[in-house]
């Protein structure tokens, strides 16, 4: 019996190792990304138009503070209360809204320079029309801390 106790207390130790380090392999994951997958993520949740029911669920509760805290993730503190004081992206989802449009990105072109910050420009579709680009956006973006810290729209304007 002692045996058998003393294998399974090596069994659980193994089990227990190797789950541990499949944690740390994915944590570790999160720090190793690169500037250019967060700007992609954050550009891709600004502005895909109710992105992952976002703006409805904004509709039914209309609380702001829980609409721009799904941007916490990759974006700093400071960040996110520009998007706020700005109202990005939330005055463009409620236009698309008005429009029947659901914005996705078609295109995405980042340009870094050695200091984590990326010029870009995206086009974007209608989600029900992904075969014709309908609007084109430029702006700026700087990364510090794996994390987006500034965030600038240049224009954002239809394409003909």
């Amino acid at each position: 019996m002692n045996i058998f106790n003393t294998s399974k207390k090596l069994i659980f130790s193994i089990i227990t190792v190797f789950c541990a380090s499949l944690f740390l392999m994915g944590c570790g994951k999160d720090k190793s990304m690169k500037d250019e997958e967060i700007a992609n993520i954050f550009l891709e949740q600004v502005f895909s138009t109710d992105y992952e029911n976002r703006y409805t669920e904004f509709l039914k509760d209309q609380d702001v503070d829980k609409y721009y805290e799904t941007f916490s993730e990759y974006v700093s503190e400071s960040c996110i209360e520009n998007l706020k004081n700005n109202r990005t992206p939330i005055k463009y989802e409620k236009e698309a809204a008005s429009e029947g449009i659901l914005y996705v990105i078609s295109d995405i072109k980042l340009k870094f320079d050695e200091d984590g910050s990326a010029d870009f420009e995206l086009l974007l579709a209608d989600k029900n029309n992904k075969e014709k680009d309908i609007k084109k956006a430029t702006g700026q973006i700087s990364i510090i801390d794996k994390k987006v810290d500034r965030f600038f729209l240049n224009k954002l304007v239809d394409i003909e």
